[in-house]
């Protein structure tokens, strides 16, 4: 049984693509199994619902979002946030420049504290702060430096999707305007993971790490996302930054062909600004484990969670 498809010229392009699957439904309702079947019925109405009901409301907003995000905006966005940012920066350096001749001759001696932007970021994270105690109102200062990087990084974003042509990524983007409004855009910790891995994290991101977090349940709770709405790449790491205090030992359990990957996601987000330490354990179940073996996971796990 094939699918009907009703000819529209708003769908048109749509369509074609919906019918390339049309020869994997017809395989799936002549299989062998029962579960073929009743899985080819279920692809059938599926796909119906896409073409006859929601193609044409989706092209027509995206066709209306696509021309309301003129260049010249995005252009304009992005210079405002770049003077919003040296003017945060500029701020600081002029703070923490030295002011009399003393200090100006330990500058000329190369003898002055470092002032790049990665020097005053990292006083956010945890280990920087474990001989210096930064003053409330100087974390403050530097919170919102941090948020002023996050918000021209953004805005170099949506301008480099729009001169390339990558329209779904910069509505994806440019609807993100709620995000100065999560937990996620006033948690030190979370503004340098978003500042390293060059994003700014979604509302439905923010609420499902806060409930992996602590669920209100107050036990322990099975959370479900969409493929493709950053479970790996933003809020694993959100959630292991929030977690890693130096107590508690955050583990993430990998299947074996997405090692690499993960492990190179982890050290992009989490160990550079952030500061925390990736160790890789594998581990398999033909691994025969003894007291020798239990005492060396114990010295590593404590290392692991001291460390990080």
């Amino acid at each position: 049984m094939g699918v009907s498809v009703k000819p529209s010229t708003t769908t048109l392009i749509h369509d074609n693509e919906a019918l390339k699957l049309c020869p994997l439904l017809e395989q799936f309702r002549h299989g062998p199994q029962a579960l073929h079947h009743i899985y080819g019925d279920a692809l059938e109405r599926s796909l119906n619902s896409y073409i006859h009901d929601g193609t044409s409301e989706l092209t027509a907003s995206h066709l209306h979002n696509r021309s309301s995000i003129s260049l010249l905006y995005l252009e304009n966005e992005y210079e405002l946030r770049r003077r919003e940012f040296n003017m945060a920066y500029n701020s600081l350096l002029l703070s923490l420049s030295p002011k009399n001749p003393l200090e100006r001759a330990e500058a000329y001696a190369s003898q002055w504290p470092c002032l790049k932007i990665k020097s005053l970021l990292g006083l956010l994270c945890r280990d920087s702060r474990k001989d210096v105690s930064l003053p409330m109102s100087w974390k403050a200062a530097v919170v919102l430096l941090a948020q002023a990087l996050i918000r021209l990084q953004r805005s170099r974003r949506m301008l480099l999707y729009k001169l390339s042509d990558r329209e779904e990524e910069l509505l994806k983007e440019f609807n993100n305007a709620d995000y100065e409004a999560n937990v996620s855009f006033s948690d030190s910790k979370w503004l340098l993971v978003q500042i390293d891995g060059n994003f700014t994290v979604r509302p439905v991101q923010s609420s499902v790490a806060q409930e992996m977090i602590s669920p209100r349940s107050g036990q322990n709770s099975l959370t479900q996302l969409n493929m493709g709405e950053g479970k790996s790449a933003v809020i694993v790491p959100l959630i292991s930054s929030a977690l890693a205090n130096g107590q508690r030992l955050v583990r993430i359990v990998v299947l074996k062909p997405l090692v690499n990957q993960m492990f190179d996601l982890l050290v992009q987000r989490l160990s550079r600004l952030a500061n925390h330490r990736i160790f890789y354990l594998p581990f398999s179940r033909d691994f025969e484990v003894d007291l020798t073996h239990l005492g060396q996971l114990q010295s590593l796990y404590e290392t692991c969670a001291h460390g990080s």
